[in-house]
C-alpha cells in the first residue's frame, strides 16, 4: 500500500513537519495515531491516566502491520511499574469493543490501551489494562 498517508508515517517525514492530525481540533485516524505512537519525536511528553498516575513510554514497540496489536513487546511505566507487552491503539475507548478485540488470543499480553479522545475504558478491555488517552497532552504541546 503505497499512499501519501503511509509516506507521512515514515519517521523521517514525521520530524520534519508536525502532521495535520495534532492541530488543534483535528481528528487523526488510527494509522496517524500508530505514526504518532512510534515516533519519539512526536509523541506526548509528560502523560498520565485519567486518575493522574504517570505514564512513561521507554520503547515504543515494534508496529505491528498485521492482525493482532498495534504494537509488539513495547515497555512502559506505568505509575513507576515497569509493563512490557503489546500496545493497541484506537480514536476512542470503545472502539475496542467495536473491533471485536475481546478474547482474541492475540490481545493477551496487552499492557496498554491508547486512544486519542478520553472517555470511559472499554466495556471488555482485559481487567488491569489501563486506557491513555493522548489528545490532551498532544495539543497541550502544540
Amino acid at each position: 500500500m503505497d499512499s501519501a498517508l503511509e509516506r507521512l508515517a515514515e519517521p523521517y517525514a514525521l520530524r520534519r513537519a508536525r502532521p495535520s492530525c495534532l492541530r488543534e481540533g483535528a481528528e487523526p485516524d488510527e494509522l496517524h495515531l500508530q505514526a504518532l505512537w512510534q515516533n519519539d519525536d512526536l509523541r506526548p511528553r509528560d502523560l498520565a491516566l485519567p486518575d493522574g498516575t504517570p505514564v512513561e513510554v521507554l520503547a515504543a514497540g515494534r508496529w505491528n502491520r498485521s492482525a493482532g496489536p498495534d504494537f509488539k513487546d513495547a515497555l512502559v511505566s506505568v505509575g513507576g511499574l515497569l509493563r512490557r507487552g503489546d500496545v493497541e491503539l484506537h480514536v476512542r475507548p470503545g472502539d475496542w469493543d467495536a473491533h471485536g478485540h475481546a478474547g482474541d488470543p492475540a490481545y493477551g499480553a496487552l499492557v496498554l490501551h491508547v486512544t486519542w479522545h478520553e472517555g470511559a475504558p472499554a466495556k471488555t478491555l482485559p481487567p488491569g489494562v489501563p486506557t491513555l488517552a493522548l489528545r490532551t497532552f498532544a495539543e497541550r504541546e502544540g
